[in-house]
């Protein structure tokens, strides 16, 4: 009887004593020159092939114009022809979080010693979840804060103990407390005086409308205003809120809104006490805040707590620079510069690729060079003596 044998090469067993991949070793194909031209190749492979401002320009029109990434996918394929995957992208957002991370600290060391800060919040999706969007405003800083919470603690957290000399928001109770002084937004209470103008029974919100034009007249010219003037105008607006809040009214939207205004009544004039360093609405907030409005619209909000942060980050660090004068999209690309091409300076270039792989006589040809990255950064999978026996373990060769 006679049996078929097959042969077959010999292969030799590779014990793995150590994770450093230049000690391991195959005595037939791997080198200690290959083993650390293969490390080499790998750690090369994790950078990226765009540049600066590829990176710029996508991070300027995701936070600035508000694109979603199907949409910022086809801008890039229909007007530059480049195809860009969607996680392509987010890896671009997550390798510039930190450098607009470390300039968020910045600002909020600056808006830690403000006298005069104003905040608003609105609602936004995280991990579909609800979350806020806070933003704290300041003469030499804006800060975005993406949070899951709508309490003052958030405040308190930004703030860090510090207490300002006034704090501008609307009349939400976590807004309250936080300054030493505080100016009720009046533009939040005159949209209420012109719906109860409109929907109302009496003339209380029509003489609300007028009260709160004057009121914005004296805080338009406050500035170039004689402080005797600027008294006697103040007094005026106080006599008169006197007189309309001891109207009786059967109205039921006029006398709630009365309520509210009584409770305000001694954050309504606080501008006049601080002439061109305090607003009397709270629009600067709001209008930091348009753009997270806009996004939640258009992307219906984010599905990972770090991609709120990040925007977050990237949009404190827009919203600071432009107080000085500085233009968003130059501000992003010239952060994102240094990190950017550090990455893509180790990416497939063929002259910082180790001579071993591809070699004849020292000079490396780029083909045989990429088809050893490529080669070196597939997991390569060895079969090494598990640590506590006898037993078989695979593992891979390469590291993270």
């Amino acid at each position: 009887m006679v049996r078929e044998r097959n042969h077959l090469p010999f292969v030799p067993r590779v014990d793995l004593l150590c994770r450093d991949p230049d000690q391991a070793r195959c005595p037939v194909s791997l080198s200690p020159d290959r083993a650390r031209g293969r490390r080499s190749l790998g750690q090369a492979a994790v950078g990226t092939p765009f540049g600066r401002r590829i990176h710029a320009l996508a991070l300027y029109l995701k936070t600035n114009q508000l694109f979603s990434y199907q949409r910022l996918q086809g801008v890039f394929c229909d007007l530059f022809g480049l195809d860009i995957s969607q996680g392509a992208l987010m890896n671009m957002f997550k390798r510039s979080a930190p450098i607009f991370a470390a300039r968020r600290e910045d600002a909020l060391v600056a808006l830690r010693r403000a006298q005069v800060v104003a905040c608003d919040e609105t609602g936004m999706r995280i991990e579909g979840c609800s979350g806020y969007q806070w933003v704290f405003c300041a003469a030499d800083a804006v800060v975005h804060t993406a949070a899951f919470s709508r309490a003052a603690q958030v405040v308190r957290d930004a703030m860090a103990g510090h207490q300002p000399d006034v704090w501008i928001s609307d009349r939400y109770t976590a807004q309250q407390g936080h300054g030493l002084h505080h100016q009720t937004c009046l533009a939040h209470l005159d949209r209420k005086a012109t719906f109860v103008e409109e929907h109302g029974t009496d003339l209380i919100g029509m003489r609300l409308k007028l009260w709160f034009d004057r009121a914005f007249g004296l805080a338009r010219d406050i500035a170039t205003l004689a402080a005797s003037t600027v008294k006697r105008r103040r007094r005026a607006l106080v006599r008169d809120l006197d007189a309309i809040l001891g109207t009786a009214t059967d109205c039921e939207l006029a006398h709630e809104l009365l309520g509210q205004i009584r409770r305000a009544r001694d954050q309504l004039l606080t501008f006049c006490d601080f002439p061109g360093k305090v607003d009397a609405t709270n629009n600067v907030s709001e209008r930091a805040l348009r753009p997270s409005v806009i996004q939640r619209k258009v992307t219906n909000g984010y599905r990972a707590k770090w991609a709120a942060d990040a925007e977050a980050d990237l949009r404190t660090t827009a919203d600071t620079a432009r107080l000085s004068g500085a233009n968003p999209f130059n501000t992003i690309r010239g952060l994102s510069s240094n990190r950017t091409e550090n990455l893509h300076k180790g990416y497939c270039h063929a002259s910082s690729m180790p001579t071993a792989l591809g070699s004849r006589n020292g000079r490396s040809s780029p083909r045989a060079t990429m088809s050893g990255m490529v080669k070196a950064y597939r997991p390569s999978m060895l079969m090494c003596r598990h640590a506590s026996g006898d037993r078989w373990a695979t593992s891979s060769s390469r590291t993270s």
